[in-house]
């Protein structure tokens, strides 16, 4: 296709973050919220998720951590996280 690294990631992520959100919505957490609610809170805590790749390990190489250090707290973090906010701020359940 022609297209550089960083499009091509961005574009291989996208149908990724489509079943993603779809599975969770419809599965994991059976909303049945609206899609203009959900949708873009689910990409924001995507975006913090990939912040969070990024930046984890910059700060274990600056503090001379070794890197599995790195792996493993992006492994036990982020799950927890994406649970916590997926659970209770995206796909809540509706208010009686």
């Amino acid at each position: 296709m022609g297209a550089s690294p960083p499009i091509a990631g961005v574009l291989a992520l996208l149908p990724v973050l489509a079943v993603s959100y779809l599975g969770h919505k419809s599965k994991t957490f059976r909303s049945t919220g609206l899609h203009r609610h959900e949708a873009p809170r689910f990409l924001a805590v995507s975006a913090v998720d990939l912040v969070l790749a990024a930046v984890i390990p910059k700060l274990g190489v600056c503090a001379h951590a070794p890197p599995v250090a790195a792996f493993l707290l992006l492994t036990a973090l982020i799950p927890l996280v994406n649970f916590l906010l997926m659970r209770f701020w995206i796909f809540q359940e509706p208010r009686a």
